[in-house]
């Protein structure tokens, strides 16, 4: 069997466009081979920098493109013109596309990984040229796909509301958690609170800060914590 994954939302330059769906995309690429080394999986994404290669498994095959995917209007043309019957050239028995959107025409049956529709939620959030790319193109991407992944049971639950996408053609697969976020030593945490001047008590938040990651019902929902323990 051959897979392809569109990967072009992988990042390599630090900051927030690093986070997310690039980490699980990174994710899928490092351990998918592994798990089925009798599948041959090919990577299409943009330049590569040579030193990112090697730290993935040697057995993934790259398709890089020769233009620069990593901006956004660059990527979600690839995805609307070379990815067009890109599953019949690279004669591939499945497309995963692991950002709610996959190719209108992929000419091969598709998974389709949704994070959220928060845009749907919440459109005030999002500019509005982005929200419409993204409720067409998601609704049409899920609708056609042969299995949708949810990361959430609420994901879930809203491409049934929202697209009508039939219960039994979505699989709610929860993310993982990577060997790298592991407890650290004491000495490393102390570091860390003296370089950052925190106390010894402190809550850490890492997500982007966006609107819809609702920063402020988080910093509310703390303060009930903390009231009622007496902090």
């Amino acid at each position: 069997m051959r897979i392809g994954i569109n990967a072009h939302k992988l990042s390599f330059e630090p900051g927030f466009r690093q986070a997310g769906t690039s980490r699980y995309i990174e994710a899928l690429l490092q351990r998918l081979p592994g798990l089925a080394p009798e599948v041959e999986f090919v990577a299409f994404t943009g330049a590569v920098p040579g030193e990112w290669v090697e730290r993935f498994p040697p057995e993934l095959t790259w398709k890089q493109a020769r233009i620069r995917t990593a901006w956004p209007p660059v990527r979600i043309l690839w995805e609307q013109t070379a990815g067009q019957g890109i599953g019949r050239r690279e004669r591939l028995d499945l497309l995963h596309c692991p950002l709610n959107v996959a190719p209108l025409a992929p000419g091969a049956p598709t998974v389709v990984t949704v994070h959220d529709i928060a845009f749907e939620r919440f459109p005030h959030h999002y500019p509005a040229g982005q929200t419409r790319y993204l409720s067409t193109l998601t609704r049409l991407s899920a609708r056609r796909a042969t299995r949708v992944i949810a990361v959430s049971a609420a994901t879930k639950r809203d491409l049934i509301e929202f697209y009508g996408v039939p219960a039994e053609r979505i699989d709610v697969v929860d993310n993982g958690v990577d060997e790298f976020f592991r407890p650290l030593p004491p000495e490393a945490i102390a570091e860390f609170k003296c370089r950052h001047h925190l106390p010894d008590d402190f809550l850490l938040f890492v997500g982007t800060l966006q609107p819809r990651k609702n920063l402020d019902g988080l910093l509310r929902a703390y303060a009930l914590i903390a009231e009622r323990l007496g902090w």
